[in-house]
C-alpha cells in the first residue's frame, strides 16, 4: 500500500492547481450576483429588497449544488463523479452569456419575490449550480490524492473565499466603472470556459494520484456517525450571520442606494469571515474572538433601535459588528468540522444554514413584522450561540434569579424608553440605553445572562423613534412609518430615516404643501413658469409619496402618479394619514407598478411635465437616471414638454449625472439647490432639475437668475445607461465624514 507521506513531491503544485480552481470558481460566483442584480434593476427598481431577494436566490441555488455535489460524492465512484460534473460544466455554456429575459416584466399586484427567483432559476440556475457544486467536491477530491495535507482539505475553502473576495472588491471598483453590462456577461462567459479546462486537469490529476480505495475505506470505517445535535448546531452557525449580513445590507442599500457598491461591502465582510477561520493557519484565534465579543455585543445593545440618521458612523458600525459576530460564528463552525468523510454533508447542512436565513429575512420578514426586527433577532441569535461556546462550566442555563434580571430590565428600560421618546429627547435615549448596554458588559463573564441582558436591551429598544408613532407598516420595499410632530401638529412619512410627506393636520393649512414641494421652492416655480407660456394638460410624476405635489395643481390639469408600493397608495389615501389627494386633486390617476415600465405604456407625446420623484429612504433608483429612461421620458413628453428631477439625496452628487445624460442626449436644462425656509416652517431645503430640448421651451426659467446652467461635464465622463452605472463617481465623501 502506499502511504500518503511518501508522495508528496509534487503536493505544493497538486494544491497550487486544486485552490487555484476553486479560486477561479468562487471568482466566479461573486462576479454573477451583482451583474446580474445590476441587469435587474431596470425592471424592478431600486428597492433594497430586490438585491436580499437575489441573494436568497443565490443561496438557495447554492444549497442546490452542494446537495448535488454530497449526492454525486456519496454514491458514485470519483471517476463517474468527474464524468458527470464534466457534462453539466459543458451543458452550462447552453446558457452563456448571461441576460434577463427581455420579456420578462415583474407582477404589479404582488410581491415579486417568488417571481424574480424563478426568473433567476431560468436565466443562470444551471450555471450557478455547477459553480456551486465545484468547491465541495475538488475538497473532497484533493482528500483522496496522496498529497501530505489531504486529511484535512478545508485549507482549500479559504482559497476559494479569497477568489469571492477579489470578485467583490474589483467588481464595484474597477469591472462596473469600466465595463457595460454586455461586455461583463461576456467575460463571466469566457471565464467559465477557462474553469471547465481546469476542472477537468483537476480530475485527471485525483485519478492519477488517488489513494488506494481499501486505505479510504479502511479510514472511513473508523469515522464516528455524526448526531443530530451537532448538525442542527452546524445550521445555526450558518443561519445567523447570513441573517445578519442580509440585514445589514438592508439597511445600508435603503437608506444610500440600492446599487453594487453598497451591496458587496457587507457580502465582502461577511465573506472575510469564511476566509479568517478557514485558512490552515488563522490570524485570529478561536478564543481571541470569543473575549472580543462581549465588547461587540455592549454596542449592539446600545446603538441597535434608534431610528436615526446613517452616516459613516453608523454604517461602520454596523460593518463591525456583522465582522465580529459572523466571525464568531464562522469559527465555531470551523472548531466542529468533521473528517473529509463527511465534507460534502458538512457544507451542504452550512449552505442550508445559509438559506434558512436568507428565506427568514427575504419572505418571513416582510410578513410577520412591520420593522426590520430580524437585524436585532440575528444579533441576538449571534450571542446567544457565543453564550453556547464560552459557557463551558457546565451549569445549568435557565437559572430564575437571571431570568427574573433580564424581565425587570426589559420592564424598567422599556418604560424609561417610552417617556424618554415622548419627550424628543435624544440624550436621554441614548443615556439609557448607554446605562442598560453597561449593565450587559458587566454580566460578560456570565454568558448566558449577558444572553438574557442583551435579549432584554434590544425587545425593549424597538420602535423608538424621536416623534410619537401613529402607524409603522412594511412592504417588499420597505418599511413606513407615519410620525406626529407635535409641536408643528404634523403628519409625516418616513422611509428609513428620511422623510418622505408632512402635512399639517389643521384643516386650515392641510392644503398647503410642504417639506419639498413649497409654492415658492423649484417644482413650484418651475409649474408657475411653464402655465405662464400656456396651459398643462397632462402632468406625470413617478413616486407617490404623500401626494404633497398635487396640491401645486391647477383647475383643467390631469395629474398622474405612477407608483411601484401598494402601500404608498394606501397610506396617500388613508385620510387618517395624509388628505392631499382627496383635497387638492381626487380625481387624480395612480398608475401602480414600476415608473419606466407603467409610463412605456402610455402613449407617446401625451404629457406636457413629467416629474421624477421616486425614492426609497435617501436611495434614488438609478435606473431612472439612464439615457434609456431620459428617451423614455421623452418619447412621453410633448414637443414642448419638460422634465423635472428632484436630485435631493445627502450621499449622492446626482447633478453631474443629470448634467451629462443632457450633454449625451442633445438637450438643455437648468437646475437649483433651494435654502428651504426658516426653521418651523417645515419648509426643506431641496435641490431640483429641469430639462427639456430648447431653452425657449424652459419660459421664464431659461434667464430667473434662481436657475442655474449645468456644470461642464469632465471629459472623460460617460453617460449612464442601462448597461453602464458608475456610483462611484456620485458619492459624497464629505457627507460621510
Amino acid at each position: 500500500m502506499r502511504e500518503r507521506a511518501a508522495q508528496t513531491g509534487t503536493a505544493p503544485g497538486l494544491g497550487l492547481l486544486f485552490g487555484g480552481t476553486m479560486l477561479l470558481s468562487a471568482w466566479l460566483v461573486f462576479l454573477v450576483q451583482p451583474m446580474i442584480g445590476r441587469m435587474i434593476l431596470p425592471k424592478l427598481g431600486g428597492a433594497a429588497a430586490v438585491w436580499i431577494t437575489v441573494t436568497l436566490f443565490f443561496q438557495l441555488a447554492l444549497l442546490g449544488g452542494y446537495l448535488y455535489a454530497h449526492l454525486l460524492s456519496a454514491r458514485l465512484v470519483p471517476r463517474l463523479q468527474m464524468a458527470v460534473h464534466a457534462a453539466l460544466a459543458a451543458l452550462s455554456l447552453l446558457f452563456l452569456p448571461i441576460a434577463v429575459p427581455s420579456a420578462w416584466i415583474p407582477p404589479a399586484d404582488r410581491p415579486p419575490q417568488l417571481d424574480l427567483i424563478l426568473m433567476l432559476a431560468g436565466a443562470i440556475g444551471l450555471p450557478f449550480l455547477t459553480l456551486s457544486a465545484t468547491a465541495p467536491l475538488l475538497q473532497r477530491w484533493y482528500s483522496l490524492t496522496d498529497a501530505s495535507h489531504a486529511r484535512d482539505p478545508y485549507f482549500l475553502y479559504a482559497a476559494s473565499n479569497v477568489g469571492s473576495l477579489a470578485a467583490l472588491l474589483l467588481y464595484p471598483t474597477l469591472i462596473e466603472p469600466a465595463l457595460g453590462l454586455a461586455d461583463q456577461s461576456r467575460f463571466w462567459a469566457v471565464s467559465f470556459g477557462l474553469l471547465i479546462f481546469f476542472l477537468i486537469a483537476c480530475g485527471a490529476v485525483t485519478l492519477r494520484r488517488a489513494v488506494p480505495v481499501e486505505r479510504s475505506v479502511t479510514a472511513t470505517a473508523a469515522i464516528a456517525p455524526l448526531g443530530s445535535k451537532r448538525r442542527l448546531h452546524w445550521i445555526a452557525l450558518a443561519a445567523v450571520p447570513s441573517s445578519l449580513f442580509l440585514a445589514v445590507t438592508l439597511q445600508i442599500s435603503t437608506d444610500i442606494a440600492s446599487v453594487p457598491l453598497l451591496w458587496v461591502l457587507p457580502l465582502t465582510l461577511y465573506l472575510l469571515t469564511f476566509v479568517i477561520p478557514f485558512a490552515r493557519k488563522p490570524i485570529v484565534s478561536r478564543s481571541a474572538i470569543l473575549r472580543a465579543f462581549p465588547y461587540a455585543a455592549t454596542i449592539a445593545a446600545l446603538v441597535l433601535g434608534l431610528e436615526t440618521g446613517i452616516g459613516l458612523a453608523q454604517i461602520a458600525v454596523s460593518a463591525g459588528l456583522l465582522l465580529v459576530f459572523a466571525l464568531m460564528c464562522h469559527s465555531e463552525l470551523v472548531a466542529l468540522r468533521p473528517p473529509p468523510e463527511h465534507l460534502t454533508e458538512y457544507f451542504l447542512l452550512m449552505s442550508l444554514g445559509g438559506a434558512l436565513g436568507g428565506a427568514f429575512n427575504a419572505f418571513l420578514a416582510p410578513l410577520l413584522f412591520d420593522g426590520v426586527y430580524e437585524y436585532p433577532i440575528a444579533v441576538l441569535g449571534a450571542v446567544l450561540l457565543w453564550a453556547i461556546a464560552a459557557d463551558e462550566d457546565g451549569r445549568p442555563r435557565s437559572e430564575w434569579r437571571w431570568i427574573a434580571a433580564a424581565v425587570l430590565l426589559f420592564v424598567g428600560l422599556r418604560a424609561a424608553l417610552l417617556e424618554a421618546s415622548g419627550l424628543h429627547a435624544l440624550q436621554w435615549l441614548v443615556g439609557l440605553k448607554a446605562a442598560a448596554a453597561l449593565l450587559c458588559f458587566a454580566a460578560r463573564r456570565k454568558p448566558v445572562l449577558m444572553a438574557l441582558l442583551v435579549a432584554a436591551t434590544l425587545a425593549a429598544s424597538l420602535n423608538l423613534t424621536l416623534r410619537p408613532e401613529i402607524a409603522r407598516y412594511r412592504s417588499f420595499f420597505g418599511v413606513h412609518r407615519i410620525e406626529l410632530d407635535a409641536a408643528h401638529n404634523a403628519h409625516f412619512l418616513m422611509h428609513g430615516n428620511t422623510a418622505h410627506g408632512a402635512q399639517f393636520v389643521d384643516s386650515a393649512r392641510r392644503r398647503e404643501p410642504l417639506l419639498y414641494y413649497a409654492r415658492s421652492g423649484p417644482a413650484g416655480q418651475a409649474l408657475d413658469a411653464l402655465r405662464a407660456m400656456g396651459t398643462l394638460p397632462a402632468i406625470g410624476v413617478i413616486g407617490l409619496g404623500s401626494g404633497a405635489m398635487v396640491c401645486l395643481s391647477a383647475p383643467g390639469e390631469a395629474w398622474t402618479y405612477f407608483e411601484i408600493d401598494p402601500a404608498i397608495v394606501a397610506t396617500a389615501r388613508n385620510p387618517d394619514y395624509f388628505t392631499y389627494l382627496a383635497d387638492c386633486a381626487p380625481q387624480a390617476e395612480i398608475v401602480l407598478g414600476d415608473g419606466r415600465l407603467s409610463l412605456a405604456a402610455r402613449p407617446d407625446g401625451s404629457l406636457a411635465m413629467l416629474t421624477i420623484d421616486a425614492f426609497g429612504s435617501d436611495a434614488i433608483p438609478v435606473h431612472l437616471l439612464t439615457r434609456e429612461a431620459f428617451d423614455l421620458y421623452f418619447r412621453k413628453l410633448r414637443p414642448r414638454g419638460v422634465l423635472l428631477l428632484h436630485l435631493s439625496n445627502r450621499n449622492l452628487d446626482l447633478l453631474p449625472v443629470v448634467a451629462r445624460l443632457v450633454e449625451d442626449r442633445g438637450l438643455t436644462g437648468r437646475w437649483q439647490q433651494y435654502p428651504g425656509l426658516a426653521e418651523g416652517t417645515l419648509i426643506s431645503s431641496s435641490e431640483w432639475a429641469i430639462v427639456a430640448r430648447q431653452d425657449a421651451d424652459l419660459g421664464s426659467m431659461a434667464t430667473d437668475p434662481r436657475w442655474q446652467s449645468f456644470p461642464p461635464s469632465p471629459s472623460d465622463a460617460r453617460a449612464w445607461t442601462d448597461d453602464y452605472v458608475n456610483v462611484l463617481s456620485a458619492l459624497r465623501w464629505r457627507a460621510w465624514r
